[in-house]
């Protein structure tokens, strides 16, 4: 793996691979532009490393980081300084900038957004925003290890977050 070079990621458990340009490597996380279809950059997401299966870079992912610095993707800076060592940092720092970010499980298709508000040993706890962009006011209990990704600063949650604010105050 390389920083600034795009590559697949197969996660254990997912059938499709999350894609993206490497931005910074750690211990435990990879923080990558996250790259959803084609060309489409939509945030930033961070893949625990303990459930890569196989990192992907062929001739299709070459291409595909030549587009992208054709369309300027590739100079855009990472706007985060997240420590990547540790399994709870990103966790940590999500909570310390009460920033709200998709969590992706074990399961590709569930995903829960939110905000951290409590740290443990083996558990984030966050409370929920829902696909109508209202605050959920239960507080939900999530393992560490059930997290295979976590997306930030995506269209979705922005879209909602900007409408809960518009609209539901």
């Amino acid at each position: 793996m390389e920083k600034g070079k795009f590559y697949s990621f197969k996660m254990k458990g997912w059938k499709e691979p999350i894609c993206g340009v490497i931005e910074r490597i750690g211990s435990e996380w990879i923080l990558i532009k996250h790259i959803v279809v084609d060309y489409v950059f939509d945030g930033y997401s961070l893949i625990q490393r303990k459930y890569i299966k196989d990192i992907i870079r062929n001739n299709n992912n070459i291409f595909t980081e030549k587009v992208l610095i054709a369309k300027g993707v590739m100079d855009i800076n990472v706007p985060y300084d997240i420590s990547l060592n540790t399994q709870t940092t990103p966790f940590e720092w999500l909570q310390e900038h009460d920033i709200t970010a998709e969590f992706y499980t074990k399961d590709r298709y569930i995903c829960y957004i939110g905000k951290v508000i409590k740290i443990t040993k083996k558990y984030f706890h966050y409370t929920s925003i829902d696909t109508k962009g209202c605050w959920d006011n239960d507080i939900y209990e999530c393992t560490f290890a059930n997290i295979r990704a976590i997306s930030i600063d995506t269209d979705y949650t922005n879209s909602l977050l900007i409408y809960n604010e518009k609209f539901e105050k």
